[in-house]
């Protein structure tokens, strides 16, 4: 998971090879963003220029509570949560024994098998709580579950977008951090070693 401000993510959409993401994030016309189809439904799925499968969730929805809220995963997809209008809470906590699947299909995606969702956890405190207000992103890798859509301070209207990352689309792991990561022995016995 990573939290910030949409103008310090230039730097890693080049990291990531993903420039359309950033493109998409610094568009002068985001803030404007609409479809005719949210009339009707709240939600609609956009597809993006540069053929690599990424997309975007356009959503006009109101903010929760975490009890009528459920926590979602993605096998094949990471997510770049952006608020326009509004704020917007997201519960996080990592993919562990906690999370358990039976929540309800994601209704932005409701055709797709990628999508795995998990039921809330017995307490509130089990997940850590990110605030989103317009200007910021946060990027979830599919082992980060999340909570999105939850209010601030009380209900609110909330107007965002999620952009769908396939993974297939970044690059693979470098040869040199495949080394570093497969390298023997303390990390910090190795920089601590006289000289």
């Amino acid at each position: 998971m990573e939290v910030g401000l949409i103008k310090q993510f230039e730097k890693y959409s080049i990291d990531r090879d993903i420039p359309e993401v950033y493109r998409i994030l610094t568009d002068p016309g985001l803030k404007e963003l609409n479809h005719t189809e949210l009339s009707s439904s709240g939600v609609v799925k956009l597809n993006v220029f540069g053929g690599r499968g990424i997309f975007i969730v356009l959503q006009v929805t109101e903010t929760g509570i975490a009890t009528d809220g459920f926590f979602e995963a993605h096998k094949d997809f990471a997510d770049v949560h952006v608020p326009l209008e509004g704020d917007e809470s997201i519960g996080y906590t990592p993919l562990d024994s906690r999370a358990v699947p039976g929540g309800p299909i994601p209704v932005y995606d409701a055709s797709k098998s990628d999508d795995i969702t998990y039921a809330p956890f017995k307490s509130d405190g089990e997940m850590t709580v990110i605030r989103l207000i317009p200007g910021m992103y946060a990027w979830f890798d599919p082992d980060d579950v999340h909570m999105p859509r939850l209010q601030t301070d009380g209900p609110s209207h909330l107007k965002k977008i999620v952009i769908k990352v396939p993974l297939g689309s970044l690059p693979p792991i470098s040869e040199h951090l495949r080394e570093v990561i497969a390298q023997k022995g303390s990390v910090l016995e190795t920089l601590l070693e006289p000289r």
